[in-house]
C-alpha cells in the first residue's frame, strides 16, 4: 500500500470547510493529512470557526501558524489593498484578474 503525505492550507474558515470536504472526500487508506492554518492574525472566534470546520475530517496534524490579536481589534484594509481591490474591477485590470 502506497502511502501518500498531503497538506492542506487556508487562511479563513469557508476555505477550511472546503479543505475538510474534499479531504475527506479523497482519503485513502494509509493517507498522512497535515491542515495548516496560515493567517496572519486571528480573533478567538475566527480561529473557533476554522476548529469547527477542520473537525469535518480526521487529519493527522492541524498547525495553526497564526497570532492572536483581540476581539475589540479592527482589521482595516491597508490603503495598498483598497487600492488593489479597487484596480481589480476596472477594464484591462479586470481581464488580468479574471
Amino acid at each position: 500500500m502506497q502511502r501518500r503525505l498531503r497538506f492542506f492550507a487556508c487562511t479563513t474558515s469557508l476555505a477550511a470547510l472546503y479543505l475538510s470536504i474534499y479531504a475527506k472526500n479523497s482519503h485513502k487508506e494509509g493517507d498522512i493529512a497535515l491542515f495548516i492554518i496560515e493567517n496572519f492574525e486571528m480573533k478567538p472566534s475566527q480561529r473557533e470557526m476554522v476548529f469547527c470546520s477542520v473537525k469535518h475530517h480526521a487529519y493527522t496534524q492541524v498547525c495553526a501558524m497564526s497570532t492572536n490579536i483581540t476581539e475589540a481589534t479592527q482589521q482595516v484594509p491597508t490603503a495598498r489593498k483598497q487600492l488593489i481591490r479597487s484596480l481589480k474591477t476596472r477594464p484591462g485590470f479586470k481581464q488580468v484578474y479574471d
